[in-house]
């Protein structure tokens, strides 16, 4: 292997380390400097700081093609689909992801940074220069309507409710269905799902029970002949199970299953304010519950009337996510709020979801796409893609798993790379 330095061709430094391979394609990185990736009938190798080493094992198919986007991102076309690879993760696109197991033979990047797939029968393929990867029923799931996202009670694994019913995710593997055993159909519509702090995983359903998987088995908490819709449901910091439903806002006890009624208000959200106080989003605006008695209404500008969908707090803020007037920002010590809407820029007033990832962005489902949020001036941050999706997100259906955000639409579970763009070494 020769290099081209000021006119001169020299012999590459690490020559005599790749004479024993076969080498079909070389990719130079344009972030890494110093940094070749080459395909050979053994694998990929990737040289780097002096050395050569075999790299991603879990790819075994014949490599063909390479490429590297604008971000940075490897593609490598095989004998059997291709292959997307980021620092958080490799996805493999193949038929279960709406893409093909065909020959993959040439891989081209266009000036706007769209990744153009030549296959072996099955024609040309454009992938647009997106962050996120949806799950469909392409994988598995049978209904696109995604209510829920949760840990899973096995290490590694996220689980999904949809209103075809409950699915478990890992890592490179087909999306399973989660078996619930009962004969209500209800049961297989979920509203949410919730870890508790013993890694326990519930399940609420609209009037076919709720559930608890305690790592081992899925068992019904409730009675057969209890129908209530569970909306939602938090444990707060002293331990105390919270259900919001269409009976109005319940505790539960887990040993002596027993639900007492706290208040009567169609429940929406819940969250903890403080120790002893809980914040209930109802279809009436904020309800403060303190010692779980005492209820009183939130009187904060914006929120008089207003349908509460989602609730977040932050720091010394708590951010309302409401059904018609966008996200309100209450800050908890001087009463202050600001508004943010469809004027400030987000992509809609119907807000579903609220999220701080790790890195202390915001993350807001609306009902026309995902927003993000710089909290250090609640400022919207431009999207990092002219092809966000214009999708409705469902209630309080996201996550943050390692690196990526997972949300729940009305169009699958979307899954956006906490920080698609790798930094520059």
């Amino acid at each position: 292997m020769y290099q081209l330095e000021k006119g001169k061709w020299t012999l590459w430094p690490l020559d005599e380390k790749i004479k024993t391979l076969i080498v079909t394609n070389i990719l130079v990185d344009k972030l890494n400097k110093g940094k070749v990736w080459f395909l050979t009938p053994q694998g990929i190798y990737v040289a780097q700081n002096n050395n050569i080493n075999k790299v991603y094992n879990e790819i075994t198919s014949k490599c063909n093609a390479i490429a590297q986007d604008g971000k940075g991102s490897i593609w490598i076309g095989t004998n059997k689909g291709a292959y997307y690879i980021t620092p958080a993760s490799v996805i493999h696109f193949n038929s279960q992801n709406g893409f093909t197991d065909n020959v993959v033979n040439e891989i081209f990047k266009d000036v706007e940074n769209n990744i153009w797939l030549g296959t072996d029968g099955s024609g040309l393929f454009r992938f647009t220069n997106n962050s996120y990867v949806t799950f469909d029923e392409t994988q598995g799931i049978e209904s696109r309507i995604v209510m829920a996202i949760a840990n899973g009670p096995t290490p590694g694994s996220i689980w999904l409710g949809s209103y075809g019913g409950l699915y478990e995710y890992k890592q490179n593997q087909k999306i399973t269905n989660v078996k619930i055993p009962s004969q209500n159909p209800d049961s297989y519509r979920i509203n949410f799902l919730y870890n508790d702090h013993k890694n326990n995983l519930w399940v609420g359903t609209p009037g076919g029970g709720l559930w608890k998987h305690n790592g081992k088995r899925l068992e019904r908490m409730d009675t057969d002949n209890w129908h209530i819709a569970y909306n939602a449901m938090i444990e707060d910091s002293g331990g105390t199970i919270w259900l919001s439903t269409n009976h109005g806002c319940l505790t539960f006890d887990v040993n002596s299953r027993k639900f007492t009624r706290i208040t009567q208000q169609f429940g929406g959200g819940l969250m903890e304010l403080a120790r002893d106080s809980i914040i209930l989003g109802t279809q009436d605006g904020a309800w403060l519950v303190a010692n779980k008695k005492m209820l009183t209404p939130l009187k904060i500008k914006g929120l008089s009337g207003s349908n509460i969908l989602c609730m977040l707090k932050y720091k010394d803020y708590v951010l309302f996510g409401t059904a018609d007037y966008g996200l309100v920002i209450w800050n908890i010590k001087t009463g202050a709020t600001k508004s943010l809407n469809t004027k400030s820029g987000l992509a809609s007033d119907h807000i579903y979801s609220l999220l701080e990832d790790k890195k202390g962005i915001i993350w807001v489902g609306t009902g026309r796409g995902i927003d993000r949020i710089d909290p250090k001036n609640f400022t919207i941050i431009p999207p990092q893609s002219e092809d966000e999706l214009l999708v409705e997100c469902n209630q309080n259906a996201i996550l943050q798993h390692n690196n990526n955000v997972w949300i729940g639409t009305t169009k699958g579970v979307i899954v956006y790379g906490v920080n698609p763009n790798p930094e520059k070494k």
